[in-house]
């Protein structure tokens, strides 16, 4: 009896710490990590390492709540206009708060963040007449 008792506290302790541990740890499912790679065959895409064919499809279904944070990671051959794009993509798929993009090289040795200030959309003009910063 008292070999139970003991063995109950020790599980006890054991699920306690376990528990703690799973919530000390920073909520990951609230991100989505979405590369755009290129071979020899062109672009893909994937999404948490899972390669994708309807990209907006994919975003919408795994859209955790407005605060989910997306990290896009792009290939180096990668167009300022493709970026752009995936900004696009992610709005219509529901995210409000824009990517962390960081540029990879080839060989995926290592990244750069690139520190991108996201705008409202303003009209054209050649002369680049812009609003003031704030």
């Amino acid at each position: 009896m008292h070999g139970i008792r003991r063995l109950s506290s020790v599980l006890f302790c054991i699920l306690t710490l376990a528990a703690t541990i799973v919530s000390a740890k920073p909520d990951e499912s609230h991100r989505i990590v979405v590369m755009i790679d290129h071979d020899a065959h062109g672009f893909n895409y994937t999404v948490n390492s899972e390669k994708v064919q309807d990209l907006l499809l994919t975003l919408a279904k795994r859209k955790e709540g407005p605060e989910a944070e997306v990290i896009l990671l792009v290939h180096n051959k990668v167009t300022l206009g493709m970026i752009n794009n995936m900004i696009g993509i992610l709005s219509k798929a529901g995210y409000v708060a824009p990517p962390r993009v960081s540029v990879f090289d080839s060989h995926k040795d290592v990244m750069n963040e690139l520190n991108l200030i996201y705008s409202p959309r303003i009209q054209f003009f050649a002369a680049g007449d812009v609003p003031p910063k704030n």
